[in-house]
């Protein structure tokens, strides 16, 4: 057996501190067009938009629709 491709989850950086980004904010990303609207937990914390406008970061490129939590 040969493995010929991985799924390894993306190396994402919060946007504000580069840690490991946990959250992506919807509100920043479809309403407000942010252009990087990923977190880490203690960035999201201080962020302005509210938790129920977050998602986890997962490895899917569903991540971020339709309330889609991995």
């Amino acid at each position: 057996v040969e493995v010929v491709a991985r799924n390894d989850p993306p190396e994402i950086p919060c946007s504000i501190c580069g840690e490991p980004a946990t959250e992506i904010c919807l509100e920043c990303l479809y309403e407000k067009d942010v252009e990087d609207p990923f977190f880490c937990d203690a960035c999201f914390e201080k962020h302005e938009c509210d938790e129920e406008m977050s998602l986890p970061v997962v490895n899917s490129p569903r991540m971020g629709q339709c309330a889609y939590m991995g």
